[in-house]
């Protein structure tokens, strides 16, 4: 998705900036005045603790929005933007230039590609009885035991997976 979808003005309310987060793709919000100058960014977590505060969905974006959102540079390397998102827990990140327009939006799945794995072993541990876990583990040893739909054995794998690790 392109990253002009994330973006929103300051006049639109929460529910609009829920609907922007839902459909840009990108799981971010970048609010920015008519000049395209960001003015602050909006995640789920944003809208859910202005909601927990008794925020309403007709409320301004301007009430949720972190107003000093970490940024980077246009020409900034790869390398440096990988190595920010990882260090400050950042799903993404916005180019912004030395006006403070917004050029673009590094997001951590940029940095995925599906050819890139990672080589070392995953060795997950499975072992014991389940008794503490009786009478669920009568009949399916713990591991094959379901969290909602799938196995928690399922889910480990799944998320090993997504974090490009192959080899188990």
């Amino acid at each position: 998705m392109p990253w002009e979808n994330t973006l929103i003005g300051p006049d639109k309310t929460v529910r609009n900036a829920i609907e922007t987060i839902q459909n840009g793709g990108s799981q971010i919000c970048l609010v920015v005045d008519g000049d395209g100058k960001l003015l602050g960014t909006i995640t789920d977590g944003d809208v859910r603790r202005g909601l927990l505060r008794g925020l309403r969905l007709e409320a301004s974006v301007e009430e949720v929005m972190h107003k000093e959102p970490r940024v980077i540079a246009p020409g900034a390397d790869r390398a440096e933007a990988l190595a920010i998102m990882k260090r400050e827990t950042l799903r993404q990140i916005p180019m912004v230039d030395a006006d403070g327009r917004v050029q673009g939006l590094y997001r951590i799945d940029d940095f995925e590609t599906a050819g890139e794995t990672r080589e070392n072993w995953v060795v997950l541990m499975a072992g014991g009885l389940g008794s503490r876990l009786q009478p669920l583990t009568e009949d399916k040893p713990k591991p094959l035991l379901s969290v909602g739909d799938k196995p928690i054995l399922e889910t480990i794998l799944e998320s090993f997976v997504e974090q490009s690790f192959r080899r188990f």
